[in-house]
């Protein structure tokens, strides 16, 4: 990793010489990566909203049918402009100031193009991608303070993060006015089909039993949710997954029916002796009951379950008149983060997550692969080299003196 002096100090290679090398042509390149983005984003939307459209189970109307189709060009214009003004940025603002830093590269054209590009986007959609890059961005962010030494590795930072949010996930739930899929989950967990604010007599009289068949119940449905995406990872990669021994065959099962059992005794154990039902009980539920987590470690839904639970709470305490609401908080929120994420994708590939790379790479037509890692690991101290293995082939006209004495260690010239 350069110094902090050697990463602001300006650099003059042009912008095809750093980033688009397949073609001297800003806006040639530009759009390159855009048509790239349109195809890829079309099969990726038309899987979310057409599965969408399925799983209700229904014929959908005309205007339904109509609705679907320009949910898909709108979300394929959000991401594929978001590409497309990545480049477009990028030679911009290299233009303007007439040179590079480590800034300039990536996250400042990442954030004036992720910016535009989420205000085409339904409003309504902003918020979910928002706390989604954010997760990315975090977990991506601690991997990097950790790989440059700037922090210790915090071996337990994952189940640290699951046992504050559970808590709060449990303790929202009990208001059944609050609509979050997480939320209701969570409620399904807690509660099963009980309604938090009816009297049920089955379950009065006989919570013990209620208890243990709901706890078989999510076991059952924990087999055939890890069995279901076992087979998507299986379609996906085109391998077979075959996992060995009880626990790595049932360890989602476990935990869906030790969180289940654990959280549900506390809540009965705390209702009979305090002789009644109070909302902290759900909260101190989900603390004990977040061990349970270490059946089925995932590092990327405890980073994210914990950003959900903040975006439900500031939604809640904007809704509530306590939190002042930002105009274009959650815009550049996401800018923010997808900035970040750009940055890293040009100076620190190895502190992203693999199957975010790969994304990355996938869109844009695995363009992301023929930016000049090699100079930019020459300029910046960075070790783009553990993630990237590729050299560029310029047009000898395009390029300058200064990198000609270079060549051939970043390139080769034609």
């Amino acid at each position: 990793m350069g110094t902090t002096e050697s990463k602001f100090k300006p650099t003059t290679f042009s912008c095809y010489e750093v980033c688009h090398t397949w073609s001297p042509y800003c806006t040639v390149s530009a759009v390159d990566v855009g048509i790239a983005c349109v195809l890829q984003s079309i099969k990726i939307y038309s899987t979310i909203y057409l599965g969408g459209a399925v799983i209700k189970g229904r014929i959908p109307t005309k205007q339904e049918i109509y609705k679907l189709f320009m949910s898909i060009l709108r979300s394929t214009w959000f991401l594929s402009y978001n590409a497309f003004g990545f480049v477009a940025a990028h030679c911009t603002v290299r233009k303007i100031l007439g040179y590079f830093n480590f800034l300039t590269l990536s996250f400042v054209p990442g954030w004036l193009s992720s910016f535009a590009a989420i205000l085409v986007e339904k409003p309504s959609r902003r918020i979910m991608l928002a706390t989604y890059v954010t997760n990315i961005a975090s977990e991506s962010l601690y991997n990097s303070l950790v790989l440059n030494k700037i922090i210790p590795k915090m071996k337990y930072l994952d189940f640290v993060l699951f046992a504050v949010s559970l808590p709060g996930y449990f303790y929202l739930c009990q208001n059944s006015t609050m609509k979050d899929p997480t939320l209701h989950l969570s409620r399904l967990i807690l509660n099963g089909k009980k309604p938090t604010n009816r009297p049920n007599e089955d379950t009065n009289k006989n919570e013990l039993a209620i208890i243990l068949k709901d706890t078989i119940k999510h076991f059952v449905f924990g087999v055939f949710g890890q069995s279901a995406l076992n087979l998507l990872k299986s379609f996906r990669s085109g391998k077979r997954i075959v996992q060995q021994g009880f626990m790595a065959r049932f360890s989602f099962a476990m935990f869906a029916a030790s969180i289940t059992f654990i959280s549900r005794m506390t809540k009965y154990i705390l209702k009979k002796t305090t002789g009644d039902e109070k909302q902290w009980h759900s909260a101190l539920a989900g603390l004990i009951s977040s061990p349970s987590y270490f059946l089925f470690r995932s590092r990327d839904a405890a980073f994210y379950l914990f950003w959900k639970l903040a975006e439900i709470y500031v939604r809640k305490l904007n809704g509530e008149g306590l939190l002042l609401t930002i105009p274009l908080f959650t815009e550049i929120l996401y800018a923010t983060s997808t900035g970040m994420l750009f940055y890293f994708g040009m100076l620190e590939p190895h502190s992203l997550k693999k199957s975010y790379l790969d994304f990355l790479n996938k869109i844009t037509g695995d363009k992301i692969l023929a930016v000049n890692h090699g100079l930019i690991d020459e300029l910046y101290g960075s070790k783009t080299g553990l993630v990237y293995n590729y050299k560029p082939t310029y047009q000898s006209q395009f390029i300058s003196d200064e990198l000609r004495s270079h060549i051939p260690k970043v390139g080769n010239v034609v």
